[in-house]
């Protein structure tokens, strides 16, 4: 029988320099992405003022969003985007934290 073997990450948050195992963790920069399920635009919502590294990923592994934010609030104008599953990254001096997202038809 061939099935390939595979495994899928929801929502993770890693911190430090070498990562030995992946558990649940906490989002400990406190950085929201919403709305999920979206549809129009994406919003980047964090705490603090710090600098934090954000990429966005389509279905297909390609960057299609990157920058930086160091504001409290950023919308990414997701309009063009095909509906599927989509993962962002976030990295800072806190920790990455990655999250999947769906897109909705318009």
């Amino acid at each position: 029988m061939n099935t390939p073997a595979f495994f899928a990450l929801d929502n993770f948050t890693t911190s430090g320099p070498n990562i030995t195992a992946l558990k649940q963790l906490e989002n400990t920069d406190r950085t929201n992405v919403y709305p999920n399920p979206f549809t129009q635009t994406l919003q980047i919502e964090k705490e603090t003022d710090e600098e934090t590294e954000v990429k966005l990923y389509g279905p297909d592994g390609k960057i299609l969003f990157e920058g930086y934010t160091g504001k409290n609030k950023t919308t990414v104008n997701t309009s063009g985007f095909a509906p599927g599953v989509y993962s962002i990254i976030l990295r800072n001096s806190k920790g990455t934290t990655f999250k999947k997202l769906i897109k909705n038809p318009s």
